[in-house]
């Protein structure tokens, strides 16, 4: 601001601190000329640029603000007052804005075109605050931000102008800077901010999705027809976040960058033939959805939205239903009626509640193997209807995966409406058809049961919990094997600690046990045996004991995953006994696979190896995890289908070492670890 000083332009430059921030910077500020330094408590965000505003002032007075990750550009208070000067009707003059990465360089310029009321309230908000100044009489008139808003205020405030007939101009310059860090306000907080919007747009009367996707076409358009696009040179002054300029010489587009890493942004590419199968298969539903919509039918009446029985399609892994468990929660709690249809195994993740119905649901296609997955499908697939249509007759189905094929089948089934994901987000990136289903928007910055979250923005999702699962059992369920090796371990489990048990066996009470889960049904997820090898190794030498966990029918491939080294191996039976037996264990290392999950969700630290999932969607539940991953140093990665892996030998996997994986486990001991 200090490079704003113009003769003969009275600027009052406030600097608003949270009482609560622990910003060091108040007594440097208080030091500068021409800043007020005030420290107040505040709610938020807005109510702090409220507060710095304050009720007082002539009404011909131009207020502005700047949020800490964003800046003015040299000469912008100059160039705002001579355009009020020339326009004393104006209210509102905003301009155009530069994109900044995490380190400062300009990645976009970002050219706007004239407020438009209507575009506003169905499209995104164009009008920035680093590039907006109006005058005192619109803040009074329209009583300054709604305190209903944390995130949206501004955009809000902007609406509410344009609807009272305040006079907005548009300055063909850039006029500020903002910032994209990785921790801006909307970034740490998606959900909030897609629920929040939400809102926003019931407030404005803004109309569905048709209408969204009509507004983004002629947004568009209005660009191209105002020379908005194309790279332009641009010669300007940018500060760092410790105060130094630097002077900018380049040539700038307008594509706003994804603030997400470079490893989050990759998109999975399918084979031509699996896409061109998800369109067809897309296409196939929007044409069901119109013919439902048209011809009355009576099998599937028209239950209103709010009242209708929910039917969530969830029939694949222990991770996916472990995933769904918030969602489900929240909605039961909510009120509403919920049916999942997934596999029996999985129906002990979700706690017990009045209004949650669960009934077995595996379409033809929940199989790892194409051939497994597509031989006999149509045979195969109107059973599958008829185990469906029964729950989802007049309900309203969900999709939280984005796959064509359950929303074709939730159609087919007699939902009164399907709600899916715009892009088959957990698989291969394959998109979702317009007008198959009602999509919502894909958050790639957060972990897959916070992902559902965009299917009940209303409600507050918790983390997954199965520490239910040890309420009423305190001695794991373990299933002999008819290995010596493992029969004889598997004899040992009494040995095993749980809460309010006491120490049996030969064990050290201050032993400390570390799972190990080597075993996954995708190669892709399978790390080396050198490197298990290696893991064992180092937690011997630290004094620990390693134990390898597995499922029914997995004791041989998990001794082969280990080199047939000298480890107890214990199979679990089921999903309460792979939370009984993982409770007992102060820590795991894990591939990404369901019983990872589970750990995660008992709170038992995990170390995870991670090679073609996505992150941070699949990465544990809860927060005592460490992720060992080389994901940045090879192209392939993420991926999902199996072929994949085969062409590009996981080098993803191969690439982890054990001295990584030891050094997360010693990251994740040295703070306490609470056994449940």
């Amino acid at each position: 601001m200090a490079a704003q000083d113009v003769p003969g332009l009275r600027i009052r430059h406030i600097v608003q601190l949270s009482a609560r921030s622990s910003d060091p910077s108040g007594e440097w500020l208080r030091s500068q000329p021409g800043v007020e330094c005030r420290v107040e408590a505040d709610t938020g965000l807005y109510d702090a640029i409220s507060r710095g505003f304050g009720t007082e002032g002539d009404d011909d007075e131009i207020l502005a603000w700047l949020n800490s990750d964003e800046q003015m550009l040299p000469g912008t208070l100059a160039r705002v007052a001579e355009e009020f000067r020339r326009h004393p009707e104006t209210d509102v003059v905003f301009g155009d804005y530069l994109l900044l990465d995490a380190d400062g360089r300009p990645t976009a310029w970002r050219r706007e075109i004239p407020a438009n009321p209507w575009l506003l309230r169905n499209g995104v908000n164009s009008i920035l605050s680093c590039a907006t100044f109006f005058r005192r009489r619109a803040w009074k008139a329209l009583g300054g931000f709604d305190p209903a808003f944390s995130l949206v205020a501004d955009k809000d405030f902007y609406l509410r102008a344009l609807a009272a007939g305040f006079r907005f101009r548009h300055i063909r310059a850039p006029l500020g800077a903002y910032a994209n860090t990785g921790d801006n306000a909307t970034l740490r907080h998606p959900l909030l901010a897609l629920r929040e919007q939400a809102r926003l747009r019931n407030k404005a009367g803004a109309r569905g999705p048709a209408m969204r996707r009509l507004a983004r076409i002629l947004r568009c358009l209005s660009k191209f027809v105002h020379g908005c696009y194309g790279r332009r040179r641009l010669e300007t002054t940018l500060f760092d976040s410790e105060g130094g300029k630097k002077s900018v010489r380049i040539r700038l587009g307008t594509r706003w960058e994804d603030p997400a890493d470079e490893v989050t942004r990759r998109r999975i590419y399918p084979s031509p033939l699996r896409r061109f199968a998800f369109a067809a298969i897309g296409f196939a539903s929007a044409i069901v959805r119109v013919i439902r919509h048209a011809v009355p039918f009576r099998s599937s009446a028209k239950a209103a939205p709010s009242a209708a029985p929910i039917v969530l399609l969830e029939p694949f892994g222990l991770g996916d239903a472990i995933a769904l468990q918030p969602l489900v929660r929240a909605l039961c709690e909510a009120g509403r009626e919920v049916r999942v249809g997934t596999r029996t195994a999985w129906y002990p993740v979700f706690p017990p509640h009045p209004n949650l119905h669960l009934f077995e649901a595996v379409p033809p296609w929940a199989a790892r193997d194409d051939r497994a997955k597509y031989a006999g499908l149509f045979r195969r697939f109107r059973p599958f209807l008829q185990v469906l249509r029964p729950e989802a007759r007049g309900s309203m189905g969900i999709d939280p995966r984005g796959d064509v094929r359950s929303i074709l089948a939730l159609h087919l089934a007699g939902c009164s409406s399907v709600e899916t994901l715009e892009c088959y987000y957990t698989a291969n990136d394959c998109p979702v058809m317009p007008g198959a289903a009602h999509r919502h928007p894909v958050v790639r910055t957060v972990p897959r049961w916070q992902l559902n979250g965009v299917f009940a923005l209303d409600l507050d999702l918790s983390p997954p919990d199965l520490r239910f699962l040890l309420e009423k059992s305190v001695s794991p369920r373990v299933q002999e094997s008819k290995s010596p090796k493992v029969s004889s371990v598997a004899s040992q489990v009494s040995g095993l600690r749980f809460q309010d048990q006491p120490e049996t066996g030969n064990r050290k009470p201050e032993t400390v046990r570390i799972a190990l889960l080597p075993v996954t049904p995708w190669i892709g997820k399978r790390w080396t045996t050198e490197g298990w090898q290696a893991v064992v190794r180092g937690i011997l030498e630290r004094g620990a004991e390693p134990c390898v966990l597995c499922g029914p029918g997995e004791e041989s491939e998990a001794t082969a995953a280990m080199g047939n080294a000298d480890v107890p191996v214990l199979v679990c039976d089921d999903v309460r006994a792979w939370a009984e037996t993982l409770a007992g264990f102060d820590a795991a290392i894990a591939v990404n696979t369901g019983p990872m999950h589970i750990a995660g969700a008992l709170g038992v630290p995990v170390v995870l190896l991670e090679g073609s999932s996505r992150q941070p969607l699949w990465q544990p539940p809860g927060e005592r995890f460490e992720i060992v991953s080389r994901q940045r140093d090879v192209s392939c990665a993420p991926c999902h289908q199996v072929g994949d892996c085969r062409r590009c030998g996981r080098r993803c996997m191969t690439l982890l070492d054990a001295h990584s994986v030891l050094a997360a486990l010693d990251r994740l001991r040295k703070s306490p670890i609470s056994i449940l």
